[in-house]
């Protein structure tokens, strides 16, 4: 099943809710113009921690479908960026990858 944020909270196994996926615009209020706020910025990423801590996944959707957000998200560690531009977002991350290995030689 796909589990909201709420869920992360519970005590439902991973196996029955492996992955977390929610509105945006529900879980936030920045609604990316200029930078991530930090408190914004803190809270997505404990979201993440948390998530992962129990073997889940993280996804939001509601979100501006562009390579400024898919940075701010995979900065952060969300598994899964929500998107409509599918050679746009796999050349982003190519793009990433690329760049974590010249900075880990």
């Amino acid at each position: 099943m796909d589990g909201r944020i709420d869920d992360l909270k519970g005590q439902t196994a991973p196996a029955l809710i492996p992955l977390v996926s929610d509105n945006w615009q529900k879980v936030f209020s920045w609604r990316w113009t200029g930078p991530i706020p930090e408190d914004e910025a803190h809270k997505l990423k404990a979201l993440v921690e948390q998530a992962h801590a129990q073997s889940r996944q993280l996804r939001f959707w509601n979100i501006p479908d562009n390579p400024a957000t898919w940075s701010v998200l995979y900065a952060a560690g969300v598994d899964l960026i929500n998107t409509d531009q599918l050679t746009g977002l796999q050349g982003f991350l190519r793009a990433q990858k690329s760049s974590a290995k010249i900075e880990n030689r």
